[in-house]
């Protein structure tokens, strides 16, 4: 789906046919999930915490366990926050152009320094508070595909838009291929472990387990699941209040979001807490519920296939009509139900009909 050219940039490859400019019809294709994604990085200095704390405006901070807060505000990924003894671990940074709210709010709920930020993939409204804590001593952490993608300009010319490198002080200096675990310092005053059991080796840190979801909403995603405190954070996996963005550009496929879910659901039990890319935090029923609503899409995306038909037909069948509005817009539905097919579907159902190569 993507190439490099002499440059260094990423550019989608031309696809057999511009089928997605009846998705930009349909379905208004760049819309705020898009959108979100589009600024250029621009990371700029670290701000005074006392400065922060007075001048700029926080963001919304709702503890879902003891130490952990979610960090929510406008169209950027939530931010979730975990807040130590000795250090605190951040997962994802929203966008540069509110780096200074994410720092003032987790200043305002740890008193410790950030020594982790987990990115949980590249796009730029999730790893904008990167450089500010790397420079402050913080080590920067992802998936090796994250980091590649972050080091290199990327263009989509079929829905207008680019994502710049980030610049070096946003990479992360820390990466993994599969699974990766960090212990975290954390505060007990019960005196009691952190599994409730007096003396065991794990006593004094949470257990931030960070694990690789191929091939889904990107190349590169993270799932990043606080083991003792039950909860989850999904990047943008998982979406609630819009239908999710399937970057087919780099790497996302809608298989592999369906095999992403069901992992987190493996990965939780009946009253872990997901913290998703976008949206409220979510129960396993409501997590459920999405994997249902894509898997019927999965279904109808295959069906299709299996069938014959051509891209166009597909689209103007209305595959996600049913849907229940709660995951989302029409315009949504459409885009997502777009670009599953056109990422799945051999070429000769997505080539023009009057293309004659």
């Amino acid at each position: 789906m993507t190439d490099r050219s002499p440059d260094g940039a990423r550019r989608a490859r031309p696809l057999p046919v511009a089928i997605l400019a009846l998705a930009v019809a349909m379905s208004s294709t760049v819309d705020a999930t898009t959108a979100s994604c589009e600024p250029a990085f621009a990371p700029g200095p670290a701000t005074p915490r006392a400065a922060l704390a007075q001048d700029v405006a926080l963001l919304d901070a709702t503890e879902i366990a003891p130490g952990v807060h979610v960090l929510r505000g406008g169209a950027d990924g939530n931010v979730l926050v975990l807040a130590g003894a000795t250090e605190t671990l951040v997962v994802d940074g929203q966008a540069a152009a509110v780096r200074e709210s994410v720092q003032a709010t987790v200043a305002s709920v740890a008193d410790a320094p950030v020594r982790w930020v987990v990115t949980t993939h590249f796009h730029p409204d999730h790893v904008g508070a990167n450089a500010v804590y790397a420079a402050g001593g913080a080590t920067v952490v992802a998936h090796e595909a994250c980091r590649e993608e972050m080091t290199r300009r990327s263009e989509v010319a079929a829905i207008g838009w680019t994502i710049e490198a980030a610049p070096e002080a946003a990479w992360p200096t820390l990466t993994y291929a599969d699974r990766l675990d960090l212990h975290v310092a954390v505060a007990r005053a019960d005196g009691e472990s952190t599994d409730g059991t007096a003396g065991a080796p794990d006593a004094a840190s949470e257990v931030v387990e960070l694990h690789h979801l191929p091939a889904a909403h990107t190349a590169g995603d993270t799932a990043v699941r606080l083991r003792h405190a039950d909860v989850i954070h999904t990047g943008d996996v998982l979406e609630l209040g819009a239908y999710p963005f399937l970057d087919i550009w780099h790497g996302g496929t809608l298989d592999g979001l369906v095999a992403a879910v069901d992992r987190l659901l493996e990965l939780g039990g009946p009253d872990t807490r997901y913290v998703p890319g976008h949206g409220p935090v979510a129960d396993r029923a409501e997590v459920e519920a999405y994997r249902a609503m894509l898997a019927a899409l999965q279904s109808e995306v295959r069906d299709a296939i299996a069938a014959g038909t051509h891209a166009e037909d597909f689209l103007a069948s209305g595959p996600m009509d049913d849907v229940d509005p709660r995951w989302g817009s029409a315009k949504g539905a459409a885009r997502l139900a777009t670009y599953a097919f056109v990422q799945a579907a051999p070429e000769e159902l997505v080539r023009a009909r009057d293309d004659d190569g």
